[in-house]
């Protein structure tokens, strides 16, 4: 670990688990969003300026994001709140358009953060990567694709979601979301 990580999250935290406020698992993911878009944040500023003081912490801030936060929501979401709502809703158009979509977008982010990976790593160690301006592009795009995301995300599926889950649902979403998180005590 870089010593003063900490330091690196402008969001006032001191740790990357978030501490929920309610036992909802859509309340949570939604609390999480915000985490999200200040990562976003700091990828459009490294896209505007890559001599930007403070990089490293930004560079670093990103990957360790995508590295240990975002595979939580992606499982939390493909693997916890997908087969629920296929199981209540069974296999209907709309169950299976709502699939696709977020696997399809879970996939071009996740290639959009393999494309700026390794340049992420050279930044967290000083370096500017070689050629910048294709990096910045791969950001703005890394960047485009969270955000156009996690605006589904807020309109369309949570919505849809939350409307479709019962209670015994939502209770074992809770517990598997808070055991990927090691937050199992807030059971």
């Amino acid at each position: 670990m870089i010593s003063g990580q900490q330091e690196c999250f402008e969001d006032g935290t001191s740790s990357r688990r978030s501490a929920a406020t309610s036992r909802e698992p859509i309340d949570l993911l939604l609390q999480e969003q915000e985490r999200v878009r200040i990562v976003a944040g700091m990828m459009s500023i490294l896209a505007d300026d890559l001599w930007q003081r403070g990089r490293e912490c930004y560079a670093h801030s990103v990957l360790s994001f995508f590295k240990e936060e975002w595979p939580l929501r992606v499982d939390d979401e493909e693997y916890s709140l997908m087969p629920r709502l296929l199981a209540r809703q069974g296999a209907t158009e709309t169950a299976r358009r709502m699939q696709t979509t977020l696997g399809q977008n879970h996939d071009l982010i996740r290639h959009a953060v393999t494309d700026i990976e390794e340049r992420l790593c050279a930044l967290m160690g000083g370096v500017i990567p070689i050629m910048p301006a294709t990096f910045s592009v791969n950001l703005i795009r890394a960047e485009e694709l969270v955000r156009q995301h996690m605006d589904w995300e807020e309109q369309t599926f949570f919505p849809w979601a939350r409307k479709r889950l019962m209670q015994p649902d939502m209770a074992a979403i809770w517990r598997e979301m808070t055991e990927r998180r090691g937050l199992s005590h807030l059971r």
